[in-house]
């Protein structure tokens, strides 16, 4: 399943053409928030982009959207809600000429968040559309520094499989690509070893044993030195 779109181009991690929704599919169809995607679709929407949403006046039956008052229902949400519009806030603000590009940008992943009433499990969708999002703002902030690209072989090596990991963000999050196909996973709490998911994705490893499943089967893989 693949839901945000997950063909995204990592040039020193800008983004260019997000497409952040949560529709479950496969890892060639870009139009929505499965794997995460690097980056949010330029879909228009009618919701203002810039503020966190007003769940009084979503409570009060005048949501813009069913996604809206999923999230004024559920604490946990309206923190990643109220989280997000600060830090897109600051991105706006050290945007300069590329201000055009990340308004374009946000409303794409809103019009994307909001689709997450599609989905069977929509609390997931609209969890980890809030994740990618923060992630994203996160890494292409300007004072970011890129981690080392690790490399991977993977099954008959004939698929290039890379990562790049990001332990100052919050949350944790791996950028995983596959082919031509990339996905934002967080990091999930484990007893032993490292593992980072989101829906039809997953990396795990434990003792020296690698497996990535990229909406599967699963690979077992190696990191090139």
């Amino acid at each position: 399943m693949k839901s945000m779109a997950i063909a995204w181009v990592i040039a020193t991690l800008v983004v260019v053409a997000l497409t952040v929704g949560c529709t479950a599919s496969t890892p060639d169809d870009n139009s929505a928030t499965g794997s995460t995607p690097i980056s949010t679709s330029s879909a228009a929407s009618t919701s203002e982009p810039t503020r966190a949403i007003d769940c009084e006046q979503a409570t009060s039956g005048q949501a813009t959207s069913d996604t809206e008052k999923t999230v004024c229902a559920d604490p946990a949400l309206v923190a990643l809600d109220s989280r997000l519009a600060d830090i897109y806030q600051q991105a706006i603000s050290e945007s300069g000429s590329e201000r055009a590009t990340l308004e374009a940008e946000q409303r794409g992943w809103v019009a994307g968040r909001d689709d997450c009433w599609k989905e069977v499990d929509a609390r997931q969708c609209v969890l980890e559309s809030y994740q990618t999002r923060l992630v994203e703002l996160q890494i292409n902030g300007k004072d970011t520094v890129t981690p080392a690209t690790v490399e991977y072989r993977c099954g008959d090596g004939s698929t290039p499989v890379s990562s790049v990991f990001y332990n100052d963000t919050d949350p944790r999050a791996m950028v995983l690509t596959v082919g031509g196909d990339q996905a934002i996973l967080m990091q999930q709490p484990t007893g032993s070893g490292i593992r980072y998911t989101r829906q039809g994705v997953e990396y795990a490893e434990h003792q020296g044993d690698i497996t990535v499943d990229f909406y599967g089967p699963a690979l077992a893989c190696v990191a090139v030195k």
